[in-house]
């Protein structure tokens, strides 16, 4: 692992916590997200989400959705960490 991906790491369990992971399940999710981003995998998880809310539904289309579970999603947009 690099600096960028050790950084960019912490800064997605830190999030993932916040959205109510446990801090096991928040590194193991930040882990696959580091090699689905080396494997260039266009996929995302609901709780990666601008969208997503602490109910478990999407604010974008309005249905609970598998939080940690990679799949493609047209209204998907980006939450980005907080340092």
């Amino acid at each position: 692992m690099n600096t960028a991906e050790i950084n960019r790491m912490a800064l997605r369990i830190g999030m993932f916590q916040r959205r109510g992971l446990e801090l096991l399940q928040a590194e193991a999710l930040a882990d696959s997200c580091m090699l689905r981003d080396r494997d260039m995998d266009d996929r995302r998880a609901c709780v990666e989400c601008k969208h997503w809310q602490t109910s478990g539904t999407c604010a974008a289309k309005q249905v609970a959705l598998p939080k940690t579970m990679f799949h493609r999603c047209h209204k998907f947009s980006w939450q980005v960490p907080r340092s």
